[in-house]
């Protein structure tokens, strides 16, 4: 009775192991890099209001137009994706002074093509926000 009590115990114990490691949440990005890879992945996943969160005030306000009659960004979004395509977005240079930081990055689509941007970011709340991506 007493070996089955202990098999009993070590069983509960791997399964609550198991269950803490598949619920732990993926690692954040962090850095200005971090927040274009982010971006482009709610941009990707179709969160264009996650994406647009990520915005400074001064992109946001262009990006959000009230003169507008379509959506523009939605419309930018499709093309900047390649109607979401995209298979990783990768950093290639990252200068941070002061609060501010210039990214240079590499969109790559599951076509095997790929694109570079470049954008500029401000830190506001602890976080980093783009401007507009060039």
């Amino acid at each position: 009775m007493r070996q089955e009590h202990v098999s009993v115990g070590v069983v509960v114990l791997a399964v609550l192991v198991l269950a803490a490691a598949c619920a732990k949440e993926a690692p954040k990005a962090e850095g200005p890099g971090g927040a274009v890879q982010t971006f482009y992945g709610h941009l990707n996943d179709g969160a264009l209001e996650k994406a647009k969160a990520l915005y400074t005030n001064e992109a946001l306000a262009i990006v959000e137009d009230p003169a507008a009659t379509e959506d523009v960004f939605g419309g930018w979004a499709e093309q900047e994706t390649r109607r979401r395509s995209i298979s990783s977005v990768e950093i290639l240079d990252s200068q941070i002074a002061e609060g501010t930081a210039t990214v240079e990055f590499e969109i790559r689509f599951a076509d095997g093509s790929s694109v570079q941007r470049q954008v500029s970011l401000v830190e506001q709340n602890g976080g980093w926000k783009l401007g507009l991506i060039g």
